[in-house]
């Protein structure tokens, strides 16, 4: 019989929202946008982990 070693990971709690506003994640979008990233890429790295989706991040984004 073979065995063999590995890795186990466990899950205790998933990490909660971090709370963020629209106007603060626009601003950061922007930021990101000015440093060359695509507003639509921009957009899903600041909605990550937050609650606020990264489309309504990117409209605000070009309505702004």
């Amino acid at each position: 019989m073979l065995f063999r070693s590995g890795e186990v990971v466990v899950v205790v709690e998933g990490a909660a929202p971090v709370a963020a506003d629209l106007a603060t994640l626009v601003a950061e979008a922007r930021a990101l946008v000015a440093k060359g990233i695509r507003k639509r890429e921009a957009a899903a790295i600041v909605a990550r982990g937050t609650g606020i989706g990264a489309g309504d991040v990117y409209a605000a984004l070009l309505d702004g």
